[in-house]
C-alpha cells in the first residue's frame, strides 16, 4: 500500500528515506529508511529535540522488516491515506505496535488534498482506536503536495516527545542491529538504536548471540562523530576486534544485539506470556486469530526474528482474547531479557498471530510444567516489569541466588536491584550472607534442621567432638539448591550456633564428654603419655584393649593429644614445646640438620622424623636439601 510516508518523512525532515533502486522504481518502501529531524521543545525552546525517524515499509509483503524497525520506539507516527482509510495493513501495523506497548502515537491522514470527506476518514479513524490505548491520540491531517498540516505535525512530534517519561538509563547498553555495512578504509559499520545505556568510544561489547567480542572504534548520532552515545538515540558504530575468522564467527547481521559482556546469555527456550487481541480485521486475519500450541511462528523481538515452536501450558490452542503462559523453543539461540515484548507471526500465511513478554529463559527446556515453575510463570506475569516482582519470583523459586548477577538480564539497574535486596531484607523477604540472597523463610527452615542435625548427633554421640563436616554435607545436600551454598550455610550458622573445628562441626556450647566405662582407660593413656613426654609409647602400645582404643580416640578427637602417623600418638602441650624449641633453634642458627634438631630437643627418632613433617605441613619450617629452614614470618 502506499500511504504516503516516505513522502512525508521527506517533507519532515527533508531526507528521502527510500535509498534502494527497487524502492524508487516501485514507488514503496522495501526495507527500513533512516532520516533525522531537529525540534525544539515546546516547554523549553531553548532545548533542541534530536529525534531519529525510521520508515518502515507498508505493504502486507514487508511487514517482517516494518516490525524489524519498530523495537525501539518512543512515538509511532501511523499514516492513513484519505483516499484508503483503515486498510488491513494498518489494523496489522497498529497492533503489533500495540503487542510491543508502544505507548505513544500521532495518526497522520495524509493525501488529504485528494479526498474530500476528511471527517468521514477522521470518524472512522477514532472507531479503530476507540477503547485501546491511542483512543485519545492525536489525529492529524496533511498533504506533502501543498504543505498542510506539517508544521502542525511537527509541533506535535514535539509536543508528545517531550512529555515522554526520561529515557531510560539502566546502565546496561544494547543496540538491536539493523544496519551492517562495510565501508572502505573504515571497517565494519553497524547501526540501531541505543536502548538502556549508555556507550562510549573504545568501550568492549559483545554481539549476541554469537558471543564474539568487539570493540566500538568509533560512535557517530545523526551524523556527527561522538565521544559518547546516550541512551535513546541513533548510533552507528564502527566496529574493531572483527578478523577475517571472527567475523565469520560473529554472524553479524540484522537482529543481532550488540550488548555489555555481562548481561545474560543466549538461550534456545524462552517462558512467555502470549496474547492474542480480540479485534475484527479482515477475513485473511480472522482465520489466524487462533494460535495453536505446536505450531511453528516467526518469533520478533528488536530488530531480528527466529523460527520457534510454541507449546501452551493449557489447552490445545490461544484463541482471540485470551492470555496464556507459554514456552518458545528454538532451534538456534536467541537473546532477550526478561521484560522483553515480542510479536508472533505465521510464516506460512504471512500475518501477525499474537504477541506477549518474555518471563524467563531456562537453559532447556524441561520443568516447564513443574510446579514451582508454573507458580514462579504464574507471579512474574502479574506485573512482568516490576522489580519487585522479578525479585521474590526468583527467590521463591530458586530460594538462592548469587548477588553479582541477579537480573542481569533485565532492564533494572545495579544500584536499583542492590536497593531493593537491602530494603526486602530489612522487611525479611531475604537474607544476605557472603555474596549471596536467600528466601528468608527457606533460610529460616534449613537453619534449624542443620543445628538439630548436630544436637542430635551430640545427644547420640556426646563422647564425639562434633559431627564430621563431609556426614553434615551429605545430610543436608538434598536440602539446598546449590552445593555451594553448603559453606555459606554454615558460616552463617557458625555466628551464633555452630562451630567448625577442621573438619568437625560441633553446637558452640557442646563439649565431649567420655562415657563411665572409658575413664580409667582414658587415664592410663594420658598417665603414659605424661610419663614419656618426648619419647612416648607407639600407638600400639598406649592401646591395647578395645575400650583403649575408644578411649584414644576421645582424647584425639578432643586435641588432647596428636597422631603424627600411624604409630605415633603424643599429647599436645609436649608437641607444642618441642616446636617452640624447634624455632627458637632454627632462629639462632638459620638452618640444621633433622639429626642436630632431635639432639637438640632430646627425644627420639620415632618421634622427631613425623614432627618435623608435620611443622613443614603446618607452615612453620621447610625442606633445604638436608636442612631444615624456618618460613618467611616464623623468622
Amino acid at each position: 500500500m502506499d500511504h504516503g510516508k516516505s513522502s512525508l518523512v521527506h517533507a519532515l525532515t527533508g531526507v528521502d528515506p527510500d535509498r534502494l533502486p527497487e524502492e524508487k522504481t516501485r514507488g514503496l518502501t522495501i526495507d527500513l529508511g533512516f532520516a533525522s529531524l531537529d525540534l525544539l521543545s515546546p516547554n523549553k525552546p531553548e532545548t533542541k529535540l534530536s529525534v531519529g525517524v525510521v520508515d518502515v515499509p507498508g505493504h502486507s509483503d514487508f511487514v517482517k522488516n516494518m516490525v524489524a524497525g519498530v523495537g525501539s520506539l518512543d512515538l509511532a507516527l501511523l499514516v492513513v491515506a484519505a483516499d484508503d482509510g483503515w486498510m488491513p495493513q494498518t489494523e496489522e501495523h497498529y497492533q503489533i505496535l500495540n503487542y510491543l506497548r508502544v505507548s505513544k502515537a500521532i495518526v497522520v491522514l495524509t493525501k488529504v488534498d485528494l479526498f474530500d470527506e476528511i471527517e468521514l476518514v477522521k470518524e472512522d479513524v477514532r472507531e479503530h482506536l476507540a477503547g485501546g490505548p491511542w483512543e485519545d491520540c492525536p489525529v492529524i491531517t496533511s498533504s506533502v503536495q501543498t504543505g498542510e498540516g506539517i508544521e502542525e505535525l511537527r509541533v506535535a512530534i514535539a509536543r508528545e516527545l517531550d512529555e515522554l517519561c526520561p529515557v531510560r538509563d539502566c546502565g546496561k547498553p544494547r543496540i538491536p542491529v539493523d544496519r551492517v555495512f562495510s565501508l572502505k578504509g573504515i571497517g565494519t559499520v553497524v547501526t540501531g538504536t541505543l536502548i538502556d545505556g549508555g556507550i562510549t568510544a573504545g568501550d568492549a561489547l559483545v554481539v549476541q548471540p554469537s558471543g564474539v567480542e568487539v570493540r566500538a572504534r568509533e560512535i557517530q548520532s545523526y551524523n556527527q562523530s561522538q565521544e559518547r552515545a546516550e541512551p535513546g538515540t541513533r548510533v552507528a558504530l564502527n566496529l574493531a576486534g572483527l578478523s577475517r575468522e571472527t567475523r565469520d564467527n560473529a554472524n553479524l547481521s540484522r537482529g543481532s544485539i550488540l550488548c555489555a559482556g555481562s548481561l545474560g546469555k543466549p538461550s534456545e527456550v524462552l517462558d512467555v506470556e502470549v496474547e492474542v487481541f480480540d479485534r475484527r480485521t479482515t477475513d485473511r486475519l480472522d482465520e489466524n486469530l487462533a494460535l495453536r500450541s505446536g505450531k511453528s511462528v516467526l518469533f520478533h523481538l528488536g530488530s531480528g526474528n527466529r523460527s520457534a515452536r510454541i507449546v501452551l501450558l493449557e489447552g490445545r490452542a490461544l484463541y482471540a482474547g485470551g492470555r496464556i503462559l507459554a514456552q518458545l523453543r528454538f532451534s538456534e539461540p536467541v537473546y532477550a531479557w526478561v521484560g522483553d515484548r515480542f510479536v508472533l507471526r505465521d510464516p506460512s500465511r504471512g500475518v501477525t498471530v499474537g504477541g506477549g513478554v518474555v518471563l524467563d529463559r531456562p537453559m532447556r527446556k524441561g520443568g516447564f510444567r513443574k510446579v514451582e515453575q508454573v507458580e514462579f510463570l504464574k507471579t512474574r506475569s502479574q506485573n512482568p516489569c516490576d522489580l519487585d516482582t522479578l525479585l521474590t519470583s526468583l527467590l521463591q523459586r530458586d530460594k538462592a541466588l548469587r548477588k553479582e548477577g541477579v537480573l542481569a538480564d533485565s532492564g533494572f539497574s545495579k544500584s536499583a536491584i542492590s536497593s531493593r535486596l537491602s530494603v526486602l531484607g530489612m522487611q525479611e523477604v531475604l537474607v544476605e550472607k557472603a555474596g549471596w540472597v536467600f528466601e528468608y523463610a527457606w533460610w529460616e527452615d534449613v537453619s534449624k534442621k542443620v543445628v538439630d542435625l548436630v544436637r542430635t548427633f551430640h545427644a547420640d554421640k556426646p563422647e564425639k567432638v562434633g559431627l564430621p563436616l563431609s556426614r553434615l554435607r551429605t545430610k543436608v545436600r538434598a536440602m539446598l539448591p546449590h552445593a555451594r551454598v553448603f559453606d555459606v550455610l554454615l558460616e552463617g550458622l557458625e555466628v551464633d550456633f555452630l562451630a567448625r573445628e577442621g573438619e568437625i562441626v560441633r553446637y558452640k556450647t557442646h563439649e565431649a564428654q567420655l562415657p563411665g566405662e572409658l575413664r580409667a582407660a582414658a587415664e592410663r593413656i594420658r598417665h603414659a603419655l605424661a610419663s614419656h613426654p618426648r619419647k612416648p609409647p607407639s600407638r600400639g602400645d598406649l592401646a591395647v584393649s578395645a575400650e583403649e582404643n575408644k578411649a584414644l580416640r576421645f582424647i584425639l578427637d578432643t586435641g588432647e593429644a596428636i597422631q603424627l602417623d600411624e604409630k605415633t600418638v603424643i599429647a599436645r602441650r609436649d608437641f607444642e614445646e618441642i616446636r617452640d624449641e624447634v624455632i627458637a633453634y632454627l632462629r639462632e642458627t638459620g638452618q640444621a640438620t633433622a639429626s642436630e634438631m632431635r639432639q637438640r630437643v632430646d627425644t627420639i627418632r620415632r618421634v622427631f622424623l613425623p614432627l618435623l613433617e608435620r611443622l613443614d605441613t603446618e607452615g612453620y619450617t621447610y625442606r633445604d636439601g638436608d636442612y631444615r629452614k624456618l618460613r618467611s614470618g616464623q623468622s
